[in-house]
């Protein structure tokens, strides 16, 4: 099994640190957005960065069962 080092692990926390805060804006656009074509691309972006989290906690936590 391979551990990951300290700057991995930095690294993956500042991509899920990223993914939260993409979801929080992007958010933050539909709800302002007036154009129903703006708020559906903003949503479909909030899905990919909800999976893109998801996957890489799912990854880790793999990890941590191995």
């Amino acid at each position: 099994m391979h551990h990951l080092s300290n700057k991995e692990l930095l690294h993956l926390e500042d991509s899920l640190a990223m993914e939260e805060l993409m979801v929080k804006k992007l958010t933050q656009c539909s709800e302002m957005a007036t154009d129903q074509e703006i708020k559906n691309l903003c949503g479909s972006f909030i899905q990919n960065h909800k999976n893109n989290f998801q996957t890489m906690v799912k990854h880790l936590k793999d990890k941590k069962l191995q």
